[in-house]
């Protein structure tokens, strides 16, 4: 038996070039920031074709014109809401546009500004959940098949105390609703493909 030759052999194996770990667990970072960049765009499409339908909404309907004067004033408030975070997700996607070349600092900076964008996303969340219910109002109580008043004394509080509270409750209940909604549809979208990126980062601390 040529134990030299056996020798030989083991050391050309040792040798021989292989890919680190470390660069194979990066490469599965890929995967969710390519899905965190795909959603974000699907999205901006769609909040913006929502806006687009919520102004054209009223003119397929027939209201009076104090409630169609309201929606449109509170919808634009929304709609300047939801312009700013659609901006912002813009920003972030012009950002990360090479991010695709992933190391662990590509990887913790897009963490953080996806962190970022996230709470503009949900602070505007919270300030839409507080108007889009007037502006839903306005559009089922101010149809002309309603008394021309009956919008104004609703949006004027000119109703009975127990009207106010019952009126209060319920906003505040739809308010919340739409909220716990919005933000959990937003943890589906982003937080679990930003949950695997960190379990990323800690496999290469270990």
């Amino acid at each position: 038996m040529n134990f030299d030759n056996i020798k030989s052999a083991l050391e050309n194996e040792d040798h021989a070039p292989h890919v680190p770990e470390s660069l194979a667990i990066l490469k599965k970072s890929e995967m969710p920031i390519l899905r965190i960049r795909k959603t974000m765009k699907g999205e901006i499409i769609t909040q913006l074709l929502c806006i687009v339908i919520f102004f054209v909404a009223p003119s397929f309907m027939k209201l009076h014109q104090f409630p169609r004067a309201v929606y449109y004033i509170f919808m634009f408030l929304t709609a300047l809401m939801t312009l700013g975070y659609v901006t912002k997700m813009i920003w972030f996607l012009k950002k990360t546009e090479s991010v695709q070349s992933s190391t662990k600092e590509t990887i913790l900076l897009f963490i953080h500004d996806i962190q970022l964008t996230l709470e503009v996303y949900k602070t505007a969340i919270i300030s839409g959940s507080i108007l889009l219910p007037i502006s839903i109002t306005a559009l089922l109580l101010g149809s002309t098949n309603f008394d021309e008043n009956l919008f104004q004394k609703w949006f004027l509080l000119d109703i009975s105390v127990t009207g106010i509270i019952s009126l209060i409750f319920g906003y505040l209940i739809t308010t919340f609703f739409i909220y716990i909604i919005t933000i959990k549809w937003a943890d589906n979208l982003y937080v679990r493909h930003i949950d695997k990126l960190k379990n990323v980062l800690n496999s290469l601390n270990e």
